[in-house]
């Protein structure tokens, strides 16, 4: 399955979610909540997306 094409086109079509889907929900779920909780109050949003994009890209490796 690739992309969110084929996430889509397999919920779609088994009206399942794959775990590929799951685990990615799950991790941004968590990456998130940690992003928030660990910053000081004078964190800039943008650095928490940086922060948000490269731990969701370590989680997928």
């Amino acid at each position: 399955m690739k992309g969110l094409r084929g996430h889509y086109r397999y919920w779609k079509e088994t009206h399942s979610f794959s775990m590929g889907a799951v685990k990615a929900f799950g991790a941004l779920t968590v990456v998130t909540w940690l992003v928030i909780s660990v910053r000081n109050g004078q964190t800039p949003i943008w650095r928490m997306g940086v922060e948000l994009v490269l731990v969701m890209l370590m989680t997928n490796a």
